[in-house]
Order: structure tokens, then sequence, then C-alpha cells
């Protein structure tokens, strides 16, 4: 299971919300902890100065969140989690993360609209400004890519048969893998861990050649050595190690669609992110291109100035 305590659904009932909605039921339910469901009514506005809801307007929009809960549940379950509903006005990216840390949030499961117009790898805007200064780990599911959960009137069911872990071999990085191993152990999955090389440049001299070729087969070694120590460390998981060269977004997407991995999970920030505090270029862009969901994990100085 995804460590959490309490899950928290933003919806504003579009295909992916209600995407998002059935997942984070199926992960609540699962792990047995509180699910809260959240609808803004966006004003444009910063979340300090959002107009108060009309008296009308909250109870009608509680009202149809919680039956849009009802509506993902199957007839006749009763597995369904502890479940609670509120209300914000505001931006809704500061509703989320004001809300992610009222209630202690430790994951939120966030629809998007993902790839949309002209920028194949834009994030919706609310989980772009999100994922700014995430407040705890963020699971993203796109309108365009599948989600993991069925919810049957038995059980929710979870089909994960394979996550890509991507590391930098960063602490944010390492702590991912260890998450990645350890939903591949509960979910009874295949992890590929992966990290990217940077491409080499396309002329060289013969001196700049021969030199660059020993510094990289030094790298090439260093990185293989790293990815089996990983590897092997993730015991009681069925794990491989991919060892990739080019830009990290691109060869990470691709090797995703090959190894038709049903999870991403990624460290937010890299190991050479500058501002510790801003998610990083690599998981920025994956995040908003990823052929199926993916889970950002902020580093702990993006939670604590989220949640200050």
């Amino acid at each position: 299971m995804i460590p959490a305590s309490t899950v928290l659904c933003p919806i504003d009932f579009s295909t992916p919300s209600r995407a998002a909605l059935r997942t984070a039921l199926a992960l609540a339910a699962t792990a047995r902890v509180r699910l809260h469901v959240l609808a803004v009514i966006e004003d444009g506005s910063s979340a300090s100065a959002a107009t108060p809801l009309s008296a009308d307007a909250r109870p009608r929009l509680e009202q149809a969140a919680r039956d849009a809960v009802t509506a993902e549940l199957p007839a006749g379950s009763h597995w369904a989690p502890a479940i609670d509903v509120s209300v914000k006005s505001g931006a809704p990216d500061e509703c989320i993360r004001r809300t992610a840390v009222e209630t202690d949030a430790d994951l939120i499961v966030l629809g998007t609209h993902g790839r949309s117009g002209g920028h194949q790898w834009a994030l919706g805007s609310t989980a772009a400004r999100l994922l700014r200064t995430p407040p705890c780990a963020v699971l993203l599911i796109s309108g365009e890519t599948a989600t993991f959960a069925t919810l049957t009137p038995d059980r929710p069911e979870l089909s994960v048969r394979r996550i890509l872990a991507a590391t930098d071999f960063g602490k944010d990085a390492d702590r991912a893998v260890s998450v990645a191993a350890a939903l591949a152990r509960d979910w009874h999955s295949e992890l590929v861990l992966a990290h990217v090389l940077p491409a080499l440049p396309p002329q060289l001299t013969e001196g700049e050649a021969a030199t660059l070729a020993e510094y990289d087969a030094g790298m090439v070694e260093a990185a293989t050595d790293h990815l089996r120590a990983m590897t092997a460390g993730t015991r009681g998981v069925k794990a491989t190690h991919c060892l990739q060269r080019g830009t990290p977004h691109v060869e990470l997407l691709a090797l995703a669609t090959r190894e038709r991995a049903d999870l991403i999970v990624i460290g937010s920030v890299g190991r050479g992110t500058s501002h510790q505090s801003i998610t990083g270029f690599t998981a920025w862009r994956m995040a908003g291109a990823a052929p199926c969901p993916i889970l950002l994990l902020p580093s702990p100085r993006q939670v604590e100035e989220a949640r200050l």
C-alpha cells in the first residue's frame, strides 16, 4: 500500500477526477485509512482572499460530492472506507494544499487533464501549481492514462503488474525506490529500477574522445554497480534494472511505455536541483506526459515549506 494514514482526493466532477476518486476509494479501503473528498468553488482569488460560499452553495456542492462517491461505489458493496467531505472556495491548488495540512493527509490522489492542446507535456493548471511545492505524496491520474483500481461489490481490486522506479542515486530517489519496492512487495508486482546517463557529445577531437571514453566507462561501471546493489536490496521482490542514456524524462517515459508500467514512482526533487523546495524538471515533465499513473514523492524541504 502507498504509505498513507489519510488520503485526500480533490474532485471537480470531470472524468479524470472521477478516475482519481475510484483509485482513492480503492487505496483507502485496502489500507483501511480515512478518505477526505474535497470540492472547490474556484473564484480566481488566493485562498486568503477567497469569497465566502453562499448559504446554499456549500450544502449543494457537498451533496454533489457525496453523490459522486456513491456513484462510484458498486451496488451492494460494504467495504467503503471512512469518508469525510468538505467544500472550500478559492484557488484550487491553495485549497488542496491547505486541506492536506488541515487533515494531515500524506497522499493526494489527483485527476488531471494531462496532455492537452499543443503542449503534449503540459499538466492541468491545478496540478501544475500544486506540484511546485507539494505538501505530501501526490498520485496523478491523467485523463489519458489507465488507472490500476477496479471497484467490485466484494472488494476493491488493485492491478499493478509492473512498477518503474526512477533514480538519480540521490537521497530523494533512494526513498522513491524504497517506496516502490514496498509497493511491489505488497502488490506482488515486478519492479524495474532505472537510471539515465547523459548523452555523449556528438563532436569530439580524437584526444577528447579518448579521455571521455575512459571517463564514461567509469560512469557506466559505477552506475551499473549501484543499480545492481539497489536491485539486490529489494528482497522479496522480482526486480530488474535498466541503464539508459539520453535526456532523463524522455528515456524514462519511453521505458515506461516499453515495459508497460502500471505505475511510475519518482522523487520530485532531483539530486542536482539547486532549489530543494521546488519540483525538478525531470519529475515535472514526466508528470505531464506519463503513460500510466505516476507517484511523486516530495522532498522533506518541500513538505516543510508547504505546511508553513
